[in-house]
């Protein structure tokens, strides 16, 4: 019987977290388990029996006064698996995608519904607060649906509490040192997220490339999720333009047998820092990525919230660490008859993209969880084209990742087959010769057009207004004493001031050298 328990580490971050983004952050996390041979009703006792069992199931979530959180009996009525009308498999995860990105009723920790499917057999789905149980526990509850439906017999599994310990003095010095001097993220694509809607793209890789994957792992000597790790670090630092990435991976901390054992939430996230080498090849990269990762997961226990709480209090990750996170999971499920799963491991998101990748049976299976307004269906599918090439390039290869292309083929026949006006251009024309004859045939036509500017909101230049802006900062340099050829460093956002600024060092006979505002100093 539980009286109180405190929430641990894990649970306090993922509270915390959704506290701080309340419109953007919901911490469903679910999965479907679909038995092509087991009707609805069988599915039905089988869960209700499950829920039955495990205590995690048992609890509610209270707060005192003062703010703090402990966990409890529940001793209202019991939860068990809601019978849904008999629906074509299509429509259920249409269904089921919608309510993976709304919070858990209220009252509620957890949600089960249990489908009759038009195509025969039947689906269960649960829905969890991510606050009662990460996603190792999710395969361990369907495990347990799998075990009942092939007659094995249950034990009544404790509610697990146990709270993770750290030398907090010692933690914080390890995380300042590994992210000492880290870039500041650029967001890869523009635009603004809608709220915490997201959509999600499904991909299965075949079982050859599969095996590729996990074959190359061990001959390099690191995990499939490190080839994975490889190509997002690669990706991620060359769409930046950066000499590194830093991406979010949750690590398991069950690190004892009863841990592994328990349902519960012992899941910690950290952020995972890969320096890029491009004179390496990928073999060295995803080495890296492996090190790297192993190096942060040791000092897990200190909690993401202290890490991004630090960095911020010394002026850094002022808008996060990453907004890209890589989750890897290989639950180990089995059954005497066939079975589909699917993992759901973001539920609403205030990040950009999450990479759910799950190893089922032999073969990768890849959700991504996008968010609207950052991403499009067409964005999403060449990062995932782009993603798969790397990897192709990447295992086929010993070249240095530098030649790497990351666009995908889609994107890459797009790019290489636009058509526009063809137009001469003499020889000995220069940039700013090229437009002053642009600015004298179209002086009042629209020139540049910027927004969101952080000075301006919207700004909007005719060619006329962008000569006369260009030629200040042409005459203003010229009057510093800047003579032809000579390099001009500047350094600006991208944004409206960026290209008056250019075309002025240009007409003054200069070079210009861009320098990244969020370089370190």
């Amino acid at each position: 019987c539980i009286i109180r328990q405190s929430l641990n580490t894990s649970r306090r971050q993922i509270w915390m977290n959704e506290q701080a983004f309340s419109k953007e952050a919901i911490n469903t996390i679910a999965f479907r388990l679909y038995i092509p041979e087991k009707t609805a009703e069988e599915l039905k006792a089988a869960a209700d029996k499950v829920i039955d069992s495990c205590e995690v199931f048992h609890v509610c979530l209270n707060q005192e006064e003062k703010g703090e959180l402990f966990f409890s009996e529940d001793t209202g009525f019991r939860r068990y698996g809601n019978m849904m009308k008999k629906t074509s498999l299509e429509e259920i995860g249409l269904y089921c995608e919608e309510a993976e990105s709304r919070r858990i009723a209220e009252g509620s920790l957890y949600e089960a519904e249990i489908w009759p499917v038009l195509e025969g057999g039947g689906l269960v789905t649960f829905r969890f607060h991510h606050v009662l149980v990460d996603g190792y526990s999710m395969c361990q509850i369907a495990q347990r649906i799998l075990d009942v439906l092939d007659g094995k017999k249950l034990d009544f599994d404790p509610f697990s509490w146990r709270e993770e310990s750290c030398d907090l003095k010692e933690e914080k010095k390890f995380w300042e040192n590994y992210l000492d001097g880290m870039e500041g993220e650029s967001q890869l694509f523009s635009g603004k997220g809608r709220g915490a809607r997201r959509f999600r793209k499904h991909y299965t890789l075949t079982e050859e490339f599969s095996r590729q994957i996990d074959s190359y792992g061990r001959k390099e000597g690191v995990s499939g999720a490190s080839v994975f790790a490889g190509a997002l670090a690669l990706y991620l630092a060359r769409a930046g333009q950066t000499p590194e990435s830093v991406f979010l991976m949750p690590r398991l901390n069950r690190d004892t047998p009863e841990k592994r054992e328990h349902i519960g939430c012992h899941t910690l996230v950290i952020p995972v820092r890969v320096p890029v080498n491009e004179e390496e090849d990928f073999s060295a990269l995803c080495r890296s990525a492996f090190t790297q990762a192993r190096k942060g997961s040791a000092h897990k226990a200190y909690g993401f919230g202290n890490i991004l709480r630090d960095l911020k209090e010394k002026g850094q990750a002022q808008n996060g660490i990453s907004q890209y996170t890589l989750n890897i999971y290989q639950p180990r499920l089995s059954a005497s008859f066939p079975f589909d799963v699917e993992m759901s491991m973001d539920g609403g998101m205030h990040n950009h993209l999450t990479i759910n990748i799950t190893k089922l049976k032999g073969v990768y299976e890849i959700c991504y969880d996008c968010r609207e307004g950052i991403y499009s269906s067409e964005s999403a599918e060449n990062f995932h084209q782009a993603f798969m090439e790397i990897l192709l390039q990447g295992m086929g290869s010993k070249d240095p990742t530098g030649s790497f292309s990351i666009v995908g083929k889609d994107e890459e026949k797009r790019l290489l087959h636009m058509e526009g006006k063809n137009i001469f251009i003499d020889g000995k024309d220069t940039i700013p010769s090229l437009f002053y004859r642009a600015a004298e045939a179209f002086a009042d036509c629209p020139a540049l057009y910027a927004k969101n500017c952080q000075h301006t909101g919207t700004a909007a230049y005719t060619f006329q207004e962008l000569d006369r802006i260009s030629n200040r900062a042409a005459n203003a340099l010229l009057g510093k004493g800047i003579t032809g050829g000579e390099p001009v460093l500047f350094m600006l956002n991208r944004d409206e001031r960026l290209l008056p600024v250019m075309l002025g060092i240009l007409k003054a006979g200069a070079a210009f050298v861009p320098v990244d505002p969020k370089y370190p100093q």
